[in-house]
């Protein structure tokens, strides 16, 4: 991720948040309290970070014969 310089901006955390409170049919702050209480918000920075470093390496991928 360091060296493709990918991150996980606040506002990729803030649009991951919406859309769990959205699904949940929550308030987004109730969402963001929950996670921050529980220490949730650093695991879903990583499942961000992962998220995107598979996307890259999907787009990135190139497929070779053996």
């Amino acid at each position: 991720s360091e060296r493709e310089e990918i991150g996980v901006s606040e506002d990729d955390m803030r649009t991951e948040l919406q859309l769990i409170a959205a699904r949940n049919q929550a308030d987004l702050e109730k969402v963001v309290e929950y996670y921050r209480e529980n220490q949730l918000l650093e695991q879903l920075r990583i499942e961000l970070l992962e998220r995107k470093i598979r996307a890259f390496l999907r787009e990135n991928a190139k497929i070779t014969e053996p």
